[in-house]
């Protein structure tokens, strides 16, 4: 598992000082987040702040932090600070991260655990770094001594003040900052989904896309998530009327290959038959009728095995189609921006669930009919058990459903003088009967907040 419980963001982004917990009364982290409001009012930064921190602390384990550009809420403050407290569902950590970000130094770092049954205030240290100074736990199960004294060594080192802990300790694989470290570290967020789901070449990607992750970075990960969910896939795509009415999901085999072969051999015999000389008018429409045969053969081939549908993942060669009632094929690249988005999203959810990655999807409804975000946001397409997901969207038609609980909706909004983020929750407004009332019809009248007022445009 890899649950959200509470973030805290202070002087990053549009925060001046965050705190957000995102738990049901029995203090278990909600599986799914939703966030409404106005444009700018901070959703993306929020999502930005999240994976920000993520990239800093796996990027630290190669570089100090003097490489990350710091996008600051109030420059006149020296620090800004992080807090993330997360579960595997068996411990609870808390990770504090306080930054100096004129003199790009590491101010504090703390970080905590505990047994996820436990109570809130049973939080024990592990390490506690303040400046120079450092203190560990005194358990050695957790920590060892040659741990400690390699810190202290690094310690002495001038740009030991930009290097996480953290980082150190997950190196040594100690137990408990390890799991945290693959935790915090396995967050994906997702802007756009305009990239393809499969990449032509098993190349890294730097594009802020589906591939950013680097568990999610290699054909052969979709690759398995498409062959063991072909059926649920096509009962997805079925579902949402795309006039499609199957994939076609293959390995290519050495017959493939020399069936590609043969459409080599075939044109170069018809150029062959071409060239001939036409001695006589019978041997002119023999040669007339076997080139005819020989395109009919190219075009059954090349239709069949047009390199638009293969992929590679490392040596394996793939064919992926998408067929329409009337038989027709269709590569990724002919979808609509809609369905390319609805089947990759189904897909990044499925494989998120594998690898536990958090998922921070911004703009869900950007480019899907209204009418279709209720189903996509329900519990049959985005059926995650054991990983956050995290959703920004403009579509009220979540308001209206049921089986979201209000406090997995957040309305986030500006403050009006000094410009910072501030949220509130549905759960907020405990007089409110959902099962009586069209909640997203008081939304949409302005009664709970979180919509914009637009002034009278002059010509």
């Amino acid at each position: 598992m890899n649950l959200i419980k509470t973030v805290y963001i202070k002087n990053l982004y549009s925060f001046e000082e965050f705190n957000i917990d995102l738990m049901n009364k029995k203090n278990e982290a909600f599986k799914k987040i939703y966030i409404l409001g106005k444009n700018n009012v901070g959703k993306t930064n929020f999502l930005n702040s999240i994976k920000y921190f993520s990239s800093l602390i796996e990027d630290n384990s190669r570089n100090d932090i003097g490489t990350f550009i710091f996008p600051i809420f109030d420059y006149k403050k020296k620090f800004i600070e992080f807090e993330i407290e997360l579960s595997d569902g068996e411990i609870d950590y808390k990770y504090f991260l306080k930054i100096n970000h004129k003199d790009v130094e590491i101010k504090e770092e703390i970080l905590e655990w505990k047994f996820s049954f436990e109570s809130e205030n049973k939080y024990k240290t592990l390490f506690e770094k303040n400046g120079t100074s450092i203190i560990f736990t005194r358990d050695r199960r957790l920590i060892n001594l040659q741990n400690i004294n390699n810190i202290k060594e690094i310690n002495s080192k001038e740009n030991f003040k930009k290097k996480l802990i953290l980082n150190i300790l997950n190196i040594s694989l100690v137990k408990i900052p390890s799991n945290f470290y693959h935790l915090v570290t396995n967050i994906n967020f997702i802007e756009s989904f305009d990239h393809f789901i499969l990449k032509k070449e098993d190349t890294k990607s730097n594009n802020q896309s589906f591939n950013t992750n680097k568990n999610l970075k290699y054909n052969k990960d979709i690759i398995k998530i498409l062959e063991k969910n072909k059926k649920d896939l096509e009962e997805v795509i079925n579902a949402f009327d795309f006039s499609l009415k199957t994939i076609e999901f293959t390995k290519k085999n050495k017959e493939n290959l020399e069936i590609n072969n043969t459409i080599k051999k075939t044109i170069e015999e018809f150029l062959d038959l071409s060239s001939l000389e036409k001695s006589n008018e019978k041997k002119q429409l023999k040669e007339q009728e076997e080139v005819k045969k020989l395109l009919k053969e190219i075009k059954i081939i090349n239709n069949k095995y047009n390199d638009k549908f293969s992929f590679n993942s490392g040596s394996e060669k793939y064919i992926l189609k998408f067929i329409d009632h009337n038989n027709h094929a269709f590569a990724w690249e002919e979808l609509s921006k809609g369905t390319k988005k609805i089947i990759t999203l189904f897909l990044t959810i499925l494989l998120a669930e594998e690898q536990n990655t958090i998922l921070l999807i911004d703009e869900i409804d950007a480019g899907i009919n209204p009418f279709l975000i209720k189903s996509i946001l329900s519990d049959e397409f985005v059926n995650n058990k054991k990983n956050t997901i995290i959703f920004t969207t403009h579509n009220p038609e979540i308001l209206d459903n049921q089986n979201i609980n209000a406090g997995q909706i957040v309305f986030f909004e500006r403050d009006e003088e000094e410009f910072f983020t501030t949220h509130y929750f549905l759960s907020n407004f405990p007089n409110l009967r959902r099962k009586e009332v069209s909640t997203k019809n008081l939304y949409l009248k302005g009664k709970l907040g979180g919509v914009p007022y637009v002034n009278k445009i002059k010509k």
